[in-house]
């Protein structure tokens, strides 16, 4: 009985912990791949729009100064620090970057419409998990090795984008997963075919 009574304490303190991981700052990516910068752009360039300045973010450091320190996938999740106008700085724990001090900093300004408070989607179960160190980070999660697009919307999705998985629709040629779509704060089913998955991390 008192082995049961812990079992059960356990799951709970876990389910908790789950429930606590995203707090009110916490944002995801919201669309396939988002430019992420050092700095606002905005304070470089006031006259101009920031959804301007980024599309203008050269590709290369071969093409001049290149600003662009990561592109971030659907998916991610981070913490707000700031918002700037049309920009927002978020706070990404699974990467990080050194700045011109040479100071090691895991803080990234991307435009605000890339970004989805967590607070203001319904499902929030179709969201991985934060990436860490803990390999639990990685328990029912679908990594793309190769884009696949979604045949319902034709929006596509870069490799290494992450998603929570449902087995339960999983056939010999696809994994299913669960797709966060519409306004994105809904989710359905989607099949991506098995070659094109990673789902089994050593």
């Amino acid at each position: 009985m008192q082995k049961s009574l812990l079992i059960i304490a356990i799951l709970t303190f876990q389910l908790l912990l789950l429930g606590n991981e995203y707090g009110p700052e916490t944002v995801m990516v919201s669309v396939p791949c988002a430019d992420a910068v050092g700095e606002p752009l905005q304070t470089v360039e006031p006259t101009v729009s920031a959804e301007e300045l980024y599309k203008k973010l050269a590709w290369s450091f071969n093409q001049g100064k290149c600003q662009r320190i990561r592109q971030l996938l659907f998916n991610e999740v981070g913490t707000v620090k700031k918002i700037e106008g049309d920009e927002v700085q978020v706070e990404f724990p699974h990467f990080f970057w050194y700045n011109k001090l040479n100071e090691r900093c895991n803080c990234v300004w991307l435009l605000k419409k890339n970004v989805l408070w967590l607070k203001d989607i319904e499902d929030k179960q179709s969201i991985p998990r934060m990436l860490s160190q803990n390999p639990k980070s990685q328990d029912g999660i679908l990594t793309l090795t190769m884009p696949w697009e979604d045949p319902d919307t034709h929006i596509c999705y870069s490799a290494g984008t992450r998603f929570v998985r449902d087995v339960r629709f999983d056939n010999e040629q696809h994994c299913s997963i669960c797709l966060l779509s519409g306004e994105l704060r809904k989710s359905k089913k989607a099949l991506v075919p098995r070659e094109l998955c990673i789902i089994d991390y050593p």
